[in-house]
């Protein structure tokens, strides 16, 4: 007998072309999606990229941009500072508003700004970075969350790192000479604090007094010779320690009229700089020393108390590289590019020819500062510009995106294990359709050939029914083999990946 003659028994499966298909692609499938299983056990965050930038800013500001790339960031010693391309994008949602390329710095660092669109107002939205090598591969991402209202406040102010003695304290006027009015004899310092071995400027009320000298000793010596402007003395003095006094002598047609002791503010570890009060035209020029042990020197320029730029300095012509309108603007200048607190400080009056700017309208600028002003009313404008430096402006802390890198590199594992799982479980339904068919076929086979051997009961139904479950549980537990197997690979790809 044929077995075409056979219909009570399961014909031949026949070699379909989905069969065929399948049997060619699936494991195909199986194989790239292994291999990338296997690869994404290697995925590793290596880079971190930092971004310092301000979370609240007014209307029409510029969003002042700083970002650090740090590679091997697992490694015991530290991560290294490296230089990359770092494109910000400000972004409403989804959609892009406004996007820049960061230059990169002297210092390894990036660095720029962002002008925000003229409708950007009382928004919230977010500042997103991303790093990338010289072959455009993405290296690390970060996001700030940006306020843009009228209301964005200034940058906080705080006190200067230091001792007690090199705190500023001024001390009595004390008179050498009877029956004459007291000079005042206020005192501020220029930037608002001293480095040790370089030039100092004090400026002075001198009143009545037609000369101020400083009695020199091994802490403190005169650095320039002292010149005047109506009641106010410039007396420049070079600190030569950690720790300093001076004691300033006023007095008229060669007569000491009195003496004030003033201990000096001294700021180590702090670059020195000197700008001049008022300029009229771009650039602002400056000059500036790094402290000892430092090269680079980064600049940050604030209007009204907000930050605004920022910029490494060149060496060979440390001039501020800003392109501002008249105006008010303190000048800060940093070794670390990181921030903190230990900052050269100075106001500088932007003022081209035909404006209305002038120094006697430091108090009302400096009010916009939000400066607390301590001065009496009609204090020399230097004098209330020296006083306002005694502070610093704190920048914003950098905002770190390592966290979010490894979440995000986390979550496209579990997708790959995810498809990997289905692509598993979708090989061994097709391998055990393949097998059970198989099985079948081979079932109804033997029973045809006990049955022309002369087994009468080879073809009964109860035969039937138990080779089939034989076929049916051989091939499942075939099946629940592969499939425990795979669960234990996903599940070390998954431990393995953390």
């Amino acid at each position: 007998m044929s077995h075409r003659a056979r219909d009570a028994d399961p014909p031949e499966p026949a070699s379909s072309r989905a069969v065929v298909l399948a049997r060619i692609l699936v494991p195909i499938a199986l194989g790239v999606v292994g291999y990338a299983v296997l690869i994404s056990e290697r995925w590793e965050v290596d880079h971190e990229l930092q971004l310092v930038a301000p979370d609240r800013v007014r209307p029409g500001d510029p969003i002042p941009l700083r970002a650090f790339v740090f590679d091997g960031i697992d490694d015991p010693d530290g991560g290294e500072l490296v230089a990359a391309q770092v494109d910000v994008e400000l972004r409403d949602g989804e959609r892009v508003l406004a996007r820049t390329t960061l230059d990169t710095s002297r210092a390894r660092s990036s660095e720029g700004a962002l002008a925000p669109p003229d409708d950007a107002t009382d928004a919230r939205l977010d500042l997103v970075a991303s790093a990338r090598d010289d072959d455009g591969a993405l290296l690390a991402t970060v996001t700030r969350a940006l306020t843009i209202e009228p209301d964005a406040p200034p940058a906080p102010l705080r006190g200067r790192v230091g001792l007690p003695l090199q705190q500023i304290d001024v001390g009595p006027v004390i008179a050498e000479a009877t029956g004459v009015p007291l000079p005042p004899l206020e005192v501020r310092v220029a930037g608002g604090a001293c480095v040790p071995e370089e030039r100092c400027a004090l400026w002075i009320d001198a009143g009545d007094a037609d000369t101020i000298t400083i009695e020199e000793t091994p802490a403190a010596s005169v650095g320039e010779r002292s010149t005047r402007d109506g009641a106010l003395v410039r007396l420049v003095v070079v600190p030569h320690g950690p720790e300093a006094s001076v004691e300033l002598v006023a007095s008229r047609l060669g007569q000491p009229l009195a003496r004030r002791t003033v201990r000096l503010p001294i700021a180590l570890a702090t670059p020195w700089i000197d700008a001049p009060r008022v300029v009229s035209s771009m650039p602002i020029p400056l000059e500036a020393h790094p402290p000892v042990g430092r090269e680079v020197l980064t600049a940050d320029l604030f209007y009204e108390g907000r930050w605004i730029a920022t910029a490494t300095l060149d060496p060979a012509r440390p001039e501020l590289p800003f392109d501002v309108g008249p105006g008010l603007y303190r000048v800060e200048v940093r070794a670390d590019p990181f921030g903190g607190e230990r900052a050269a400080a100075r106001y500088v009056l932007v003022a081209p020819a035909g404006s209305d700017l002038a120094l006697h309208d430091t108090r009302e600028l400096l009010r916009r500062e939000d400066v607390e002003l301590t001065d009496r009313e009609g204090t020399e404008p230097r004098l209330l510009l020296a006083g306002a430096e005694e502070e610093v402006r704190t920048l914003p802390s950098a905002i770190s995106g390592l966290e979010d890198d490894r979440r995000m590199v986390a979550e496209r594992r579990r997708r790959l294990h995810f498809v990997a799982g289905l692509a598993l479980g979708l090989g061994i339904a097709v391998l055990a359709m393949s097998l059970l068919r198989r099985g079948l076929f081979a079932a109804a086979e033997a029973r045809d050939v006990m049955h022309e051997a002369g087994d009468p009961e080879a073809r009964s139904v109860r035969a039937r029914a138990r080779t089939t479950l034989a076929v049916i549980a051989i091939v499942g537990a075939v099946a629940v083999a592969l499939l425990a197997g795979a669960a234990l690979i996903l599940a070390r790809a998954a431990l393995v990946t953390g």
